[in-house]
């Protein structure tokens, strides 16, 4: 009998634990807010732990591909896109709790992984660009829906998405001169959370 009065217990408190996990996913746009910025689409990822119907942690993955035209050195215009990866730990809060129609704050803050080279040429500059990435950080503000233990998200965000780069110039006028610069953009996100 205390067997069985174990395996019950221990069954009861997996099945706790589990109901506790959730999963955040998300689609977003951000609008470049300058000409050195770039505009993105991103999709990501955020398995956590629902600490209780208020507040959830977790941790997350995604894609981001990020859109930019531009006109280097009076060369003509061309297109510099990229990919990233970021790795970040995810907050969000909801002050009535995660089963209610009501506004939300979320906090995304990691690392986005970079590796992208770009080659400008003309008749007096042969220069190359190296990024790798830097620091990732996404607050948001949005509403939750709820659709029966499940939620849709509507957010407008701030994406900051970090960058080094070192430019090298095959002429020997410049030489591997290194920079940090940062995308910023205003976004909105759809998202679904179970």
């Amino acid at each position: 009998m205390k067997k069985l009065s174990l395996v019950i217990l221990l069954s009861l408190m997996y099945l706790g634990v589990f109901a506790q996990i959730g999963i955040n996913t998300e689609i977003s746009y951000g609008f470049k807010l300058s000409n050195t910025d770039y505009s993105n689409v991103r999709i990501e990822f955020s398995p956590g732990y629902n600490l209780n119907n208020n507040m959830f942690l977790g941790l997350g993955a995604g894609y981001i591909y990020m859109l930019k035209e531009a006109d280097y050195f009076n060369m003509s215009k061309k297109n510099y896109n990229m990919g990233a990866i970021p790795l970040y730990a995810h907050i969000k809060y909801s002050p009535w709790g995660k089963y209610s129609n009501m506004p939300f704050i979320s906090f995304k803050a990691g690392y986005v992984f970079i590796n992208k080279n770009h080659e400008y040429t003309s008749d007096k500059i042969n220069m190359s660009t190296k990024y790798n990435g830097s620091v990732y950080l996404s607050p948001t503000l949005g509403w939750n829906f709820n659709l029966n233990k499940n939620n849709i998200s509507l957010g407008i965000n701030y994406n900051l998405i970090g960058c080094r780069i070192k430019n090298s110039e095959k002429n020997n006028y410049i030489k591997d001169l290194k920079s940090n610069e940062n995308s910023s953009t205003i976004g909105v996100s759809v998202g679904f959370e179970f």
